[in-house]
């Protein structure tokens, strides 16, 4: 929308920021397309525009104790948290893509991670949702989500807790609940002491498009997820019998191929 001032507003946020680069404790987000986002800038706009740097690389300096709810009703794949998009200058005109688009996080050349730390989402379709080359979530927890977390690159989430359903009597949201979906692509994933509680089983929905802790991607037959995806000390709590794994089934090599290194156990 060419009226608008800051494109992005079509995907409005109630934190906007910029450049991830800054301190962010305490804060709570509520409502909105998402509760935080991190908006890729690959060159600065307005009267910065000829600086030559890319706020898009830079990465978090602290992220701490934030939470985000009541977000991202309108669209399944909406997230409390969400890093992607990107918003630049074109023929003079600030431009705004909210499609997934990388960053490539690194601070003065070295390769950095997007470290979320201590954070709390509900209430929201996906708790996070982090479209980029690297991150880390520690001490996250998502409750009455449809999804816990969506996370490109290489990733490590320690100390999870994925909450389908909580004692909130208004807390549910229409559609099955993926505590967690691994990737087809070359997307790389490590889950370390992570909780996943309180799934149902939705007899409604056929199994494959059922509720479960764990899925995978499986669209893809150019990418095989061999060894790529790990995890250990993972408990589930009020789990359907048969809801810890669920996939889609294609005739794709991702479907065949399909598999975590369980390192310790924890996911049989």
């Amino acid at each position: 929308n060419h009226n608008l001032l800051v494109p992005a507003d079509a995907a409005v946020a109630g934190f906007y920021i910029s450049n991830a680069n800054n301190e962010f404790y305490g804060n709570a987000a509520s409502g909105g397309w998402t509760g935080y986002s991190f908006i890729n800038f690959p060159a600065p706009i307005g009267l910065h525009q000829h600086v030559q740097m890319s706020p898009m690389e830079r990465p978090l300096k602290k992220f701490y104790g934030n939470t985000a709810h009541s977000a991202s009703y309108q669209w399944d794949l909406g997230a409390c948290i969400y890093t992607g998009g990107l918003q630049e200058i074109k023929n003079g005109q600030l431009e705004y893509n909210v499609g997934r688009m990388d960053r490539n996080t690194k601070d003065f050349g070295v390769e950095k991670w997007m470290l979320f730390e201590q954070t709390r989402t509900y209430l929201c379709s996906i708790g996070i949702a982090h479209w980029g080359k690297r991150v880390e979530a520690l001490g996250f927890a998502a409750h009455d989500i449809l999804r816990g977390a969506s996370l490109f690159g290489e990733a490590y989430m320690k100390d999870m807790v994925i909450d389908g359903k909580s004692s909130n009597p208004v807390g549910s949201r229409p559609g099955p609940t993926r505590g967690f979906e691994f990737y087809d692509t070359f997307v790389k994933t490590i889950l370390d002491n992570v909780v996943f509680k309180n799934l149902e089983q939705t007899p409604h929905l056929t199994e494959q498009f059922g509720t479960y802790a764990l899925v995978s991607m499986t669209h893809s037959d150019y990418f095989k997820p061999q060894g790529i995806n790990a995890a250990r000390n993972v408990r589930f709590e009020n789990v359907w019998n048969n809801g810890r794994f669920g996939n889609y089934i294609r005739d794709t090599g991702a479907s065949r191929y399909y598999n975590v290194m369980d390192y310790d156990g924890s996911l049989l």
